[in-house]
């Protein structure tokens, strides 16, 4: 009942930014995890990478248990179009506002 994105360890977070005066919001899907060397996890901005590519980063970051992009990064870019990547999409049942 507390999991509310689709996948353990992940969730949809607001960090709205501001600029001039003026607030943007910047939704960003985050992994953590217990232990997780960055007490707030790490995030994709769906501002960047998309909604559906940075909700797959964050479910592969949490499976990994790990904080190194470029190695999520290249896994997310071997996985694009696979069954498996489809998979975690259709976990998720959260999208920003």
């Amino acid at each position: 009942t507390r999991n509310t994105s689709g996948v353990v360890g992940v969730r949809l977070a607001n960090a709205t930014r501001s600029r001039n005066g003026v607030d943007y919001p910047d939704w960003r899907w985050v992994a953590f995890w217990p232990g997780c060397e960055q007490a707030s996890g790490i995030g994709w901005s769906i501002n960047k990478y998309g909604d559906g590519r940075a909700f797959v980063s964050a479910c592969l970051a949490r499976q990994m248990e790990s904080l190194d992009r470029a190695k999520i990064d290249a896994k997310v870019e071997r996985l694009r179009g696979s069954a498996a990547y489809r998979a975690l999409l259709r976990k998720k049942r959260l999208s920003p506002p």
